[in-house]
């Protein structure tokens, strides 16, 4: 499945799987 190739699917794969680590992430950067 390709939810947002354009956009990066890696980018959706993370934030679909672990919604709060990537907030996370973002928060810490």
């Amino acid at each position: 499945k390709q939810t947002g190739s354009i956009f990066g699917n890696k980018l959706w794969e993370d934030l679909l799987s672990n919604p709060g680590n990537w907030i996370d992430g973002r928060n810490s950067k």
